[in-house]
């Protein structure tokens, strides 16, 4: 949305945009600073509590406390910031106490951790299914809301160990655009049924392809199983994230899993991205391997880009979030939560974004 950048007078920037934006501040909180024509990237610096202290590529990052830091000073004088790519290492390495803070614990894993401080928050992050409207059957929202009826969801929470939890929207209850009015969906099985066999030829064999992540191989299970129950023949498809994430783009999948984190807390990057009509040189509809269309939906999206009133910006995201749901473009499923272990003597409190401010964080009645 912006346009141009000048330096205007002491300390201040001019910026201008093309058109209201109500997330340009939340847009420049992202926005990593440096010196003009920087180019030394082995050697990063930073505005910061902690200054770069050296790295090993890939594995460890090395912070020193910043002495010339304009705030505070933090209490740690040395960070190490380690990548364990194993979940058995990980987890070893809190309980050895080689680590003090294990972010993002498998949750398969949480029983083992009873003797360190956990904290669990929402991750923003929904996963659900799409349905390809182009699709000879998907096309038909009687069969898609049969389709949603015949899944028992709550089995899907054994995906996260039940860290997680049920979700009747894209978008998980802390982001803005969430709508708080719109019904719980229903399993109902017998329904799903008599849906199916009203729309359905008895003699017709329905076979249907789903792409999903490979490393969801229960998730898959689950969808090819349950959907068995409606007489429907599911193959799997386990793709890599990129291969997954491309064939969406191109609109060639007829049926695929999705999960999609509201990094913004705003739920106009998943309204741009998916829900809206693909556009030619724009970022709307990126992701919509839906081939949906709708321009009512459409012109509510586009509004909310611009509009700076808070209440009129909210009412349109519902809306549209409310269009989605009513047409049954998809099934969502479940949001994970983002689940933290740490040694019992920190002081720590995590964002509600999941990050994680190593300034903020002290010891408990610490040693002199």
């Amino acid at each position: 949305s912006i346009e141009s950048v000048k330096v205007g007078e002491a300390n201040e920037i001019l910026i201008k945009t093309r058109y209201p934006d109500p997330l340009l501040l939340t847009k420049l909180a992202q926005v990593m600073i440096m010196e003009a024509n920087f180019t030394d990237f082995d050697n990063p610096i930073g505005t910061g509590p902690y200054k770069f202290g050296g790295w090993e590529k890939g594995s460890e990052i090395l912070l020193l406390r910043n002495l010339f830091y304009w705030g505070s000073q933090p209490f740690f004088g040395k960070v190490h910031l380690l990548k364990i790519a194993d979940k058995v290492e990980r987890v070893n390495a809190l309980q050895n106490q080689d680590i003090d803070i294990l972010i993002n614990v498998p949750p398969d894993k949480v029983e083992d951790l009873s003797n360190f401080h956990l904290k669990f928050i929402p991750s923003l992050e929904v996963g659900f299914l799409m349905f390809n409207l182009d699709n000879k059957y998907f096309s038909n929202k009687s069969i898609r809301q049969a389709i949603s009826m015949a899944l028992n969801r709550k089995s899907f929470l054994t995906l996260a160990n039940g860290y997680a939890h049920l979700v009747n929207q894209f978008v998980s209850s802390g982001v803005f655009g969430y709508n708080p009015d719109l019904p719980e969906l229903n399993f109902d099985l017998p329904h799903a049924k008599q849906i199916w066999s009203d729309e359905v030829n008895s003699f017709e064999s329905i076979q249907i392809e789903f792409d999903f992540p490979a490393n969801l191989k229960l998730l898959g299970d689950y969808v090819r199983d349950q959907l068995t129950q409606l007489g429907i023949e599911v193959k799997l498809n386990p793709l890599s994230e990129t291969e997954l994430q491309e064939k969406i783009k191109s609109g060639q999948s007829g049926f695929y899993y999705l999960g999609w984190r509201s990094d913004l807390g705003d739920a106009f990057d998943f309204l741009e991205a998916v829900a809206h009509s693909k556009a030619e040189n724009s970022e709307f509809g990126i992701f919509n391997g839906m081939s949906l269309n709708d321009s009512t939906l459409d012109k509510l999206i586009e509004d909310s880009l611009q509009n700076l009133n808070v209440k009129e910006r909210l009412a349109e995201m519902q809306k549209a979030m409310q269009i989605l749901m009513e047409g049954v473009i998809g099934i969502p499923l479940f949001e994970t939560d983002f689940i933290f272990a740490y040694q019992k003597d920190l002081n720590f409190e995590p964002h509600l974004d999941g990050a994680v401010f190593v300034s903020e964080i002290s010891k408990i009645n610490p040693k002199k």
